[in-house]
């Protein structure tokens, strides 16, 4: 089993509209409504590879009821804690010529009570667990050092670990050595500090952070520009094809799952980038994040141009 930490859900309204115009009346040409979130988009690609998963997460209010009775209909195992906080709205808005603007509410604070039960939960939960996946930001009210411990635990029991997190609690997560950091190009220009649009300079931090935080393997997404990592001997960029994008949310979520399906098979990063960069484009290709048609991801797969560089 892959065990999935979301602290931070989403209920998802996905607002199509053919040019949003600010500062004027702007009506809706349809809306969806999604359960969502990093932890959420991961287990959901997760299950669809044919994984074993269990997601954990909070969950409150309204919200929080509509999240978990969607993930229920869904078949998408979890276990929770409800919080006296209402579970946070996203917007996404799609425009038909092809512009996507996110609005993300902030998270309401936990009380000292519920992270006390969401440790409890967690480490009842790691120990049926064989990859353990930490994705997203988490909460106000959680210690800075949660993510860190939940790593620290894993490894005790050798579990591998995935971060997909780089905020406060990811940063200091790194300190606990997971085997994957897995980021975006931003999240890594600020986790280092420096510009990175050359490819020199990624190289180079690429090797700086591996290094300093004794990484198994490091990868960024650069959405169109494609999937890159290191392994500590070979830089790899899997590409894809250009495709007509519906809805990008979720697509790095997508690749996280793809490098957990490898990760857990002890199978080479080049395989992991391969499967990531098909999963997080065949994503664009749907409107709910982390919904993936099958035939599409294949026939992507089969179209992925893995380099060395």
């Amino acid at each position: 089993m892959i065990l999935v930490v979301g602290h931070n859900p989403d209920w998802k309204k996905i607002y199509r509209i053919s040019k949003m115009e600010v500062g004027r009346v702007n009506r809706l040409e349809a809306s969806e409504f999604f359960p969502a979130g990093k932890g959420a988009n991961t287990a959901r690609v997760l299950m669809g590879l044919g994984e074993k998963v269990l997601l954990l997460s909070y969950f409150g209010g309204n919200n929080g009821h509509r999240f978990r009775e969607a993930i229920r209909a869904e078949g998408i195992p979890h276990r929770y804690v409800r919080t006296s906080g209402e579970t946070r709205t996203c917007l996404t808005i799609l425009e038909s010529g092809g512009l996507t603007t996110e609005l993300i509410e902030p998270a309401a604070p936990l009380k000292p009570a519920e992270v006390q039960r969401f440790e409890t939960l967690f480490r009842r939960s790691l120990s049926k667990a064989k990859l353990l996946v930490v994705a997203g930001t988490s909460l106000p009210g959680t210690p800075e050092d949660c993510y860190r411990g939940y790593i620290q635990k894993a490894k005790k029991r050798t579990i591998p670990t995935i971060l997909d997190s780089y905020r406060a609690h990811g940063k200091l997560a790194l300190d606990a050595s997971p085997e994957v950091l897995k980021i975006n190009l931003f999240e890594l220009e600020s986790l280092t500090g420096m510009s990175l649009a050359n490819v020199e300079r990624r190289k180079a931090a690429f090797r700086q952070v591996r290094d300093s935080y004794g990484l198994q393997w490091i990868v960024i997404t650069r959405g169109a520009e494609g999937v890159e990592g290191f392994d500590g001997q070979r830089h790899f960029r899997a590409l894809a094809p250009r495709i007509k994008v519906q809805n990008p949310i979720g697509s790095g979520d997508a690749v996280t799952a793809g490098i957990a399906h490898t990760l857990l098979r002890g199978e080479s990063l080049e395989l992991a980038l391969h499967r990531g960069a098909a999963l997080g484009t065949a994503n664009c290709l749907n409107l709910h994040p982390g919904r993936i048609e099958p035939s599409e991801y294949e026939d992507i797969l089969s179209r992925i141009e893995i380099r060395t560089f």
